[in-house]
């Protein structure tokens, strides 16, 4: 049987997370399924949606524009207590240079969020670093 994974593609806005994650057998949750008007409160909407599915047994992928390495603590300790396999998938990020801006975000805004983007281990590495 195949271990349960929580799965968290990260990455700059508008350069194909959703589309890259499709293909996954996994519920997709994202922040931009949270009413925009309350926006406020998505990650707590996210890790209250995450922490559901995981607790029936589910896969599931969190597409976020996670991008600082904190970000993730609540998902690393989620994963943790749950003995469920946490990956980070920065496979779509490599997409971002071809990838073409699907949501009209303005040039400007996902530059000032370029610059603000970290790289990420694993927990494990993170541990030992």
């Amino acid at each position: 049987m195949k271990k349960q994974t929580l799965t968290i593609l990260p990455g700059l806005p508008a350069i194909g997370k959703e589309a890259y994650a499709s293909n996954r057998d996994a519920v997709l949750i994202e922040a931009e399924q949270f009413n925009p008007r309350l926006i406020r409160y998505a990650h707590a909407w996210c890790q209250l949606k995450t922490k559901r599915n995981l607790a029936l047994g589910r896969n599931v992928v969190l597409i976020s524009r996670f991008i600082k390495l904190g970000e993730i603590e609540f998902y690393q300790k989620l994963t943790d207590r749950m003995g469920i396999e946490l990956e980070v998938d920065v496979g779509v990020i490599e997409l971002s240079a071809q990838a073409q801006n699907l949501h009209g975000v303005p040039p400007a805004t996902i530059q000032r969020i370029a610059g603000q983007f970290r790289h990420y281990r694993s927990a494990t590495q993170n541990q030992e670093a």
